[in-house]
């Protein structure tokens, strides 16, 4: 590795010291120190009392229960809210990425494994879209053993027109009827 003399933002002493060590001091904007010595001494006459980074404090609110607190320059720049604790904290991140605040977010609606679309029902949950349909045209929730049934067999189509509300075992029939139609046109049984 190729080295450079330089000299010692310290104690001004000339020193060897790596290419890539300065470059890197270069661009965090950090200083050279021929020893730790001398880079404790620099830090206490230069970094202590008015010239710390944390001696000039800022107030500001706590974005969840409106308490002043103070919070240093930097941290002011760089953010938006500021809590004045953990539950506070705790209370900013819940708000802020539960439903609709979350970066993931997709209007309420997935579509499941099984293939029916899922709509959030606002409690905190999600139900089968189809169903949700026939309970708002029925005015009353889907009872023990009544299906949706979709006409067109995709079940992505939730449209008044294309679903049927009837018992279990006589969803159950219909496919058991379609199966045979489909064996005698197709498979010629």
């Amino acid at each position: 590795m190729s080295t450079t003399t330089i000299k010692c933002d310290n104690c001004l002493k000339e020193f060897e010291r790596e290419n890539h060590h300065i470059k890197r001091n270069e661009r965090l904007k950090q200083h050279n120190f021929c020893c730790p010595r001398c880079q404790g001494e620099w830090q206490s006459k230069n970094r202590r009392g008015k010239n710390h980074q944390s001696y000039n404090k800022q107030e500001v609110v706590c974005y969840s229960c409106g308490k002043t607190i103070l919070r240093n320059p930097w941290e002011i720049k760089n953010r938006k809210r500021f809590s004045c604790s953990n539950d506070c904290k705790k209370k900013i991140i819940s708000d802020r990425y539960t439903g609709s605040g979350h970066p993931l977010w997709s209007g309420g609606k997935y579509v499941g494994k099984n293939g029916y679309i899922y709509v959030h029902d606002g409690k905190g949950k999600y139900k089968e879209e189809h169903v949700l349909i026939a309970e708002k045209v029925l005015e009353r929730p889907m009872r023990y053993g009544e299906v949706v049934h979709h006409i067109n067999l995709k079940k992505q189509d939730n449209r008044n027109e294309n679903l049927i509300i009837c018992s279990s075992s006589y969803h159950h029939q219909i496919h058991q009827n379609m199966i045979r139609q489909y064996a005698q046109v197709f498979l010629g049984g």
